[in-house]
């Protein structure tokens, strides 16, 4: 996944941003990357996610920047599960172009369960062709700086839309469809 810093003033404007997720070999986790010449070169990854458990899934990343150049991430997380069936949405945030971040944040205010009786149509099992719900989720900013998070869910039993709005401050209102 990729972003660009565009805000006006911010020291990182045009600076380009690579995130993924490395879930088949160790470390696991949601690796970011910079560049500061329109791809170019790129910097040494570095994690942004802080779980410890070594076998945690971790994938589906989405990256905004915005107006003033902090850089928000988004993924599914099976940190919580040990058994990695279950999910929660996590959020990182850089406020120096993506040499650092602060600690992890949970999203969603619940786990969520993809192998679940909602989520068979017509008996092909949706959630063993997509566990995380397919490729949907989405990370935009707004003006007034707050980034708003959506991500498909199966907490009540089968898949919908889930929506979140993030602060800095790491404050975090959830909403479902």
């Amino acid at each position: 996944m990729l972003a660009v810093d565009s805000s006006p003033s911010s020291p990182y404007r045009n600076r380009l941003y690579a995130a993924w997720a490395r879930y088949q070999s160790d470390p696991r986790g949601i690796y970011l990357t910079y560049s500061n010449d329109t791809g170019k070169t790129w910097t040494k990854p570095v994690r942004v996610s802080d779980s410890i458990r070594n076998n945690t899934v971790q994938r589906t990343t989405v990256l905004a920047v915005n107006g003033n150049g902090d850089l928000g991430i988004l993924w599914y997380d099976s940190r919580r599960d040990s058994t990695n069936a279950c999910f929660d949405m996590f959020f990182a945030i850089s406020l120096d172009g993506g040499e650092t971040f602060l600690p992890n944040v949970k999203v969603s205010n619940e786990m969520s369960c993809s192998n679940v009786q909602g989520n068979i149509v017509n008996k092909f099992d949706v959630a063993q062709r997509w566990p995380a719900g397919g490729d949907y989720i989405g990370l935009s900013s707004s003006s007034d700086g707050l980034f708003h998070a959506a991500w498909a869910d199966s907490r009540n039993k089968v898949y919908q839309l889930w929506t979140a709005t993030i602060s800095i401050n790491a404050e975090v209102k959830t909403e479902g469809n």
